[in-house]
């Protein structure tokens, strides 16, 4: 095996565990929110899947090709929701106290934050709508 080979067998490793990571941070929210992109990076994964296929030969190709679909099929339970800490975006927990004042828009379906000094928005369906708005204000994070 070549270094570049080895190489990125070590970033499958970093990649795992960066997933596994994202996946046990969603795993706590109390109210998932479902999105319509969480196809997109599964669909990088598989892309690379491709492109090795072709790039690479060997006990590597044997390797990586199951790694990097496993990783794409892991990311399918990375989720979004909200818990009491916090947004959860893609695995990711943005605590209430990062997220500034928090505005819930029926119209565009959406919740909007500060993402560091910018406004964000996580988008929902509109069935979820309900659901959403009685749990922050549980919390006491909606006016």
């Amino acid at each position: 095996m070549t270094i570049y080979e080895q190489i990125f067998l070590a970033l499958d490793i970093f990649l795992f565990a960066v997933i596994i990571r994202l996946i046990r941070v969603s795993a706590s929210a109390e109210v998932t929110i479902k999105v319509n992109d969480g196809w997109v990076v599964p669909a990088f994964f598989a892309v690379i899947a491709v492109i090795i296929f072709f790039r690479f030969d060997g006990l590597f190709r044997i390797i990586e090709i199951p790694c990097v679909l496993l990783m794409g099929l892991l990311y399918f339970k990375v989720g979004y929701g909200l818990n009491k800490e916090g947004i959860i975006i893609a695995g990711r927990l943005i605590r209430y106290e990062d997220a500034g004042e928090l505005t819930l828009d029926k119209e565009k379906n959406c919740l909007t934050y500060l993402r560091g000094m910018s406004p964000a928005a996580l988008t929902f369906s509109a069935d979820q709508y309900e659901k959403i708005e009685t749990y922050l204000k549980s919390l006491d994070k909606l006016k």
